[in-house]
């Protein structure tokens, strides 16, 4: 009988699910998780228990590991973690005095291997110029490795919010039958309160987006599930404030705070312009947006936009010389 898809990947948790802490941010108004092991993993429902029951199990039936070339090791198309420079060069130094205690996993594709767990171990042999590391090969599907690397990365200690989010939209897209909040979390064994948490990061503006994916610390899911009940928030305040975060003028948790004081972001003072409309008998013949100094006209025809570009620009000259 084919066993589920989570007890494949329970596997691959090994020692890593007992050093798992929630990384939400402190300071918010949710209930904390417990820093302790033992607390944070009562967080989860009934399916992270059913996973630890298993893992001893197929820890024994995996086959022992067998040494592997890196440069026959690829990463997997699934990863969506970054590792840092430091995070590899920390644990370079740990393995360069100390032996792997746990070897990474692997599934054979082709004539080659391809990494499920253990990228930041890869990372650091390589950075210690070593050529070979002991892996597991297990035999995984693309629907299991995509899961199997969800699962070891979600329960890393160090793991930001923003890349649970991500793992999260990953996990969704190889997982059809996971499309709704329930079902995910059902699937993942995250609470409901913790998935709706971690999916508020969709909720960011296009230039505050590209800015968390490139500081993915710079702020929690706590503090963004926070941010996402304001009723306004222009990108251009959010962005200025994660980046006075990052450069520690401001704390994380008092990112709701600061906006809402700012002028530019308080709540409801951001509103959405409303059009003109001026119309040609029944048919709309033009509409004029206004954004405090922004004027956007759009038009039927290209005559008519040339006919306006010439009369607002001889205004505009003859209101510069007044």
């Amino acid at each position: 009988m084919k066993q589920p898809v989570h007890s494949k990947a329970s596997g691959l948790l090994h020692d890593a699910a007992a050093e798992f802490e929630n990384s939400f941010v402190p300071g918010s108004n949710r209930r904390k998780t417990p820093a302790s092991a033992g607390g944070s993993l009562a967080a989860f429902s009934n399916e992270y228990q059913e996973i630890s029951e298993e893992n001893q199990r197929l820890k024994s039936s995996a086959g022992a590991p067998r040494e592997i070339a890196l440069d026959l090791i690829d990463d997997s198309p699934f990863q969506t973690r970054k590792i840092t420079q430091e995070q590899i060069e920390e644990l370079a130094l740990n393995l360069a005095h100390n032996p792997l205690s746990t070897p990474v996993v692997v599934r054979k594709v082709g004539d080659r291997f391809e990494l499920v767990a253990g990228h930041r171990r890869v990372a650091a042999f390589k950075h210690l110029g070593r050529t070979k590391i002991a892996a597991a090969i297990q035999e995984l599907n693309d629907t299991d490795a995509s899961t199997a690397l969800f699962m070891d990365n979600m329960y890393s200690a160090d793991l930001p919010d923003y890349e649970k989010y991500l793992g999260l939209i990953a996990y969704q897209k190889a997982h059809p039958e996971a499309s709704s909040q329930r079902a995910l979390a059902e699937k993942t064994g995250f609470s409901k309160t913790q998935i709706l948490r971690l999916l508020s990061f969709a909720k960011l503006p296009k230039k505050a987006s590209q800015y968390v994916d490139q500081n993915r610390r710079v702020i929690g899911s706590n503090v963004m599930d926070a941010l996402s009940q304001l009723p306004t928030i222009s990108d251009a305040a959010l962005l200025d404030a994660l980046k006075l975060i990052s450069s520690g003028s401001i704390k994380q948790t008092d990112l709701v705070k600061y906006l809402s004081q700012n002028e530019s972001a308080k709540p409801g003072s951001i509103k959405k312009p409303e059009a003109i409309v001026i119309k040609r008998g029944k048919d709309v013949f033009a509409k004029v947006l206004r954004s405090k100094k922004k004027v956007t006209i759009n038009v039927i025809d290209e005559e008519t936009a040339a006919w306006i570009e010439t009369t607002i620009r001889q205004a505009l000259e003859k209101k510069a010389n007044a």
